[in-house]
C-alpha cells in the first residue's frame, strides 16, 4: 500500500473559500465569501445553515449519494477512489468539530448519519461530503483546480 499523500494543509479560511467557490451556487457565493472575514466566536467558518444547505449546493458539481450507499464504508470508498489524502477539514453544526482537521475515516465515523448539517473537506476543497439534517441530503462534490 502507498502512503498517504496529503496536501500541504492551506489557511482554513482559504479552504472555505475553495468550498464556496467551487460547489455554492453562483448567486450565494459573494455573500459566504464576504462571511468568511468574520470567523464565529470559536474561530470556526460555519454558516448556521449547514443543516439546510442543500439548496446553495451547486449540483452540477454535487451528487446524491443513493440511501443504500449512505453508511461510511461507502462513502469512504467514493472519497478513496478519488484522491490518496487521508485527512480532512470539518466544517459541523456541533462547535467540538467544527474547524478541526481530522483523519478522514474518523471524520466519517463521527458525522455520517448524525443528521447534523457538515461539511468533510478533503484536498483543500476540491472533494466535499456534504450532509444535512435529512437522510436524503447526503451529497459527494468533485471539482479540482478551479478555485
Amino acid at each position: 500500500m502507498k502512503p498517504a499523500k496529503n496536501p500541504p494543509r492551506l489557511p482554513e479560511s482559504e479552504i472555505v473559500a475553495r468550498v464556496i467557490r467551487n460547489f455554492v451556487v453562483k448567486p450565494r457565493r459573494q455573500r459566504y465569501l464576504t462571511m468568511l472575514a468574520k470567523p464565529n466566536a470559536h474561530g470556526g467558518y460555519g454558516f448556521g445553515e449547514l443543516a439546510h444547505f442543500v439548496d446553495k449546493l451547486d449540483l452540477r458539481f454535487c451528487k446524491l449519494i443513493p440511501g443504500g450507499e449512505q453508511y461510511v464504508s461507502a462513502v469512504l470508498e467514493k472519497i478513496r477512489s478519488l484522491t490518496e489524502t487521508t485527512e480532512c477539514y470539518i466544517m459541523h453544526e456541533n462547535r467540538e468539530l467544527d474547524g478541526q482537521w481530522m483523519d478522514l475515516q474518523d471524520a466519517l465515523y463521527q458525522i455520517l448519519g448524525r443528521n447534523l448539517g457538515a461539511f468533510v473537506i478533503v484536498d483543500n476543497g476540491d472533494i466535499i461530503y456534504h450532509e444535512s439534517e435529512t437522510m436524503k441530503h447526503r451529497y459527494l462534490g468533485v471539482r479540482r483546480g478551479l478555485a
